[in-house]
């Protein structure tokens, strides 16, 4: 699949882990989304946090719950997310931060300032969210591997006119970010199944909605 727009940031975020910057990077954009792609989870209607704020703008009038941000429980999203609101009907976040999860829904916020009581109630809950998350320490540990395959027959220690040259410290290195980028790899959960029991009903459908709305299965 050719490399597609909305993996921008997140290509971006697997070279700052693998240290693969620069004008000659070892692997291409290509390479690495197909690395991002092997750890995506699909997720299929998560009931996004709603966050509210209490504002008002004198004492002597009652506070008003201002509903703007929403928060999802998964991190680094593929920028083509789909939000829906108590009827499914599609809504378009004022600012989306994929890396954090975070929605802002009907009015721009300004950073230490309270929005005004008129904006209320803003967005109410529920609001639903379909996309794609990355894992991308799990994709910058595979795109360490390459790399060291892609160096393994050119990398090495040898000895001339008396000087020691040590190229394979490379391949050490890189097995060290590696180690790094392994302990950060998110858990992933799978769900059993006894052989003896009755058949989940619908077992062979995508279940959304709530807690099953983050598997990805």
């Amino acid at each position: 699949m050719a490399v597609r727009t909305a993996m921008t940031a997140l290509i971006a975020s697997v070279r700052d882990l693998t240290g693969d910057v620069g004008e000659s990077p070892m692997l291409t954009d290509q390479q690495i989304q197909d690395k991002l792609d092997e750890s995506r989870q699909t997720i299929r209607y998560e009931l996004l946090l709603p966050a509210p704020m209490i504002s008002n703008d004198v004492a002597d009038n009652p506070a008003v719950m201002v509903w703007i941000e929403y928060f999802s429980q998964h991190k680094y999203w593929e920028v083509d997310e789909i939000v829906q609101d108590a009827h499914f009907v599609q809504l378009t976040p004022i600012d989306f931060e994929p890396i954090v999860g975070r929605f802002v829904m009907s009015f721009a916020l300004t950073p230490g300032v309270l929005p005004p009581k008129s904006e209320s109630p803003a967005q109410l809950p529920p609001v639903w969210c379909t996309g794609k998350v990355y894992d991308i320490n799990k994709a910058a540990y595979k795109c360490l591997s390459l790399m060291i395959a892609l160096l393994a027959r050119t990398t090495y220690n040898f000895t001339a006119d008396g000087q020691t040259i040590s190229r394979a410290q490379i391949i050490t290195n890189l097995q060290s970010i590696m180690k790094e980028c392994a302990r950060n790899i998110k858990p992933r959960t799978i769900l059993l199944e006894r052989s003896d029991g009755s058949p989940m009903p619908g077992r062979e459908l995508l279940r959304i909605g709530g807690e099953y709305g983050t598997s990805g299965w």
